[in-house]
């Protein structure tokens, strides 16, 4: 299956805009060298093949071939694979239960966020549960050492009235995703989640064991703590799968089946990106390309690319973009945002570093349109649509980038859907660790 996201580097390789083709592709032999390392030899280190230098400990490289091990694994075995599992436990949850609580590390909770507004009907939790597809409300919390947060969502499901819930709408379930840090204190945490949980479940463990999920890592405490909880749907994280790179694995996947997102489909577009990476020769690689103009950007100004959105659904992408760079060159918070194209006349373009601006062709639901009278009383808007309006305004504020010789790129979705959705989320992955290899950073560390 092809990839369907397109680059656009036209205004990026502009001569006004001082970024030349040349310049962007002149190290395309060690990129495309680079990439056959993690290709190859990478995960050969994963398999045993070879063994890995201390140096590049841990390496978590594995989110590469994932989702074609899990998808590639389903085929083979409907009934026992991964994937099978997180569709039978996340079935029976949501047949339970009208809200659940999704607590995690934030490196985990950032990812899951971004494919729910992406994916989801924007205002997914106010809906009624028949509206909903009778899926449950997910909510999502990263932050269980702040006394407030926690005693905001213990008050959210009735945690202190102590008694079993008497009907679908008081009933609540739980996935817990194990963290790297603080594990005692958020183990905690937990703990006072798994309590309120029995509660509402009247003391039940088989009803408990219904309502709880848990991934952590293999032989962890959580997973110590999930048998004596009685818990049954316990899954393993694969180590070797970086930890801020597990959007697409089971710690993604098992709250988007929740919402009902087509986890298949979010798989086949992350796969498709994968073999486009892998096969193609860097000046058609999109995520070659992607790399070489931000390995050019830094070596200009020292700074990254900023990636800019046009869409709300994709807002959640940014904050789980900003987490992806290794600890030791994080961007600051002023290199990514999404465009307030209500406001954009007021930027001034000048000295600032170059602009990936994401962006979607279609929407998903029935263009917002106006009939004659109703129009902007500016005529240059006046053209027939809301997605119309917008293209007009981004266009214009392309068009001030361009005079101001601002570089530029647009990387374009021809819908925000999990298909186009899995694609871009591995395409920003694969390039970090291309441009962290580059620097001889470890995108794991």
């Amino acid at each position: 299956m092809l990839p369907t996201l397109r680059f656009d580097v036209a205004d990026a390789t502009s001569a006004a805009s001082g970024l030349n083709v040349a310049d962007a592709t002149s190290e395309f032999y060690r990129l495309e060298k680079l990439r056959d390392s993690i290709c190859d030899v990478e995960v050969k280190m994963l398999s045993g093949a070879i063994t890995t230098p201390n140096a590049m400990q841990p390496l978590g490289t594995g989110f590469y071939l994932l989702p074609q091990q899990l998808l590639e694994s389903y085929q083979a075995d409907r009934m026992g694979s991964e994937l099978a599992r997180v569709l039978s436990a996340t079935k029976q949850l949501m047949s339970e239960v009208d809200r659940v609580l999704v607590l995690g590390p934030p490196c985990a909770v950032l990812g899951m966020r971004a494919i729910m507004q992406a994916c989801c009907q924007p205002y997914f939790n106010e809906l009624s549960r028949g509206a909903r597809g009778s899926r449950p409300r997910v909510t999502f919390c990263s932050n269980l050492l702040d006394n407030d947060t926690v005693q905001g969502l213990l008050q959210l499901v009735n945690a202190h009235r102590i008694q079993p819930a008497k009907d679908l709408e008081n009933r609540w379930g739980l996935v817990l995703i194990d963290g790297e840090r603080e594990p005692a204190l958020q183990h905690f945490a937990f703990r006072q989640f798994v309590r309120a949980l029995q509660a509402n479940c009247g003391q039940e463990v088989q009803t408990l064991n219904k309502r709880l999920i848990v991934v952590t890592e293999l032989a962890s405490d959580l997973a110590a703590l999930a048998q004596q909880w009685g818990c049954r749907e316990l899954f393993y994280t694969d180590p070797s799968v970086g930890i801020r790179f597990r959007a697409l694995s089971t710690v993604g996947l098992i709250p988007s089946a929740l919402l009902g997102i087509n986890i298949m489909r979010l798989l086949a577009g992350a796969q498709a990106i994968s073999d486009h990476f892998r096969l193609q020769r860097a000046s058609d690689n999109i995520v070659l390309k992607f790399a070489a103009i931000n390995l050019w950007e830094m070596k200009r100004c020292g700074l990254p690319g900023e990636i800019h959105v046009w869409d709300s659904a994709l807002d959640a992408i940014i904050p789980w973009f900003r987490n992806l760079p290794p600890r030791q060159y994080q961007p600051s918070d002023a290199s990514c945002s999404r465009i307030d194209y209500k406001n954009s006349y007021r930027y001034d373009m000048r000295n600032l570093p170059l602009v990936h601006h994401v962006l979607a062709e279609g929407c998903r639901f029935d263009p917002l349109t106006w009939s004659t009278g109703n129009e902007p009383k500016d005529p240059s808007l006046q053209t027939g649509s809301l997605p119309a309006l917008q293209e007009h305004t981004r266009n214009q504020h392309m068009q001030r980038m361009r005079d101001h010789s601002q570089p530029f790129s647009s990387l374009v979705m021809p819908l925000v859907d999990e298909f186009h959705l899995g694609q871009l989320m591995q395409l920003l992955m694969l390039a970090e660790v291309v441009q962290s290899r580059w620097h001889g950073v470890n995108p794991f560390a």
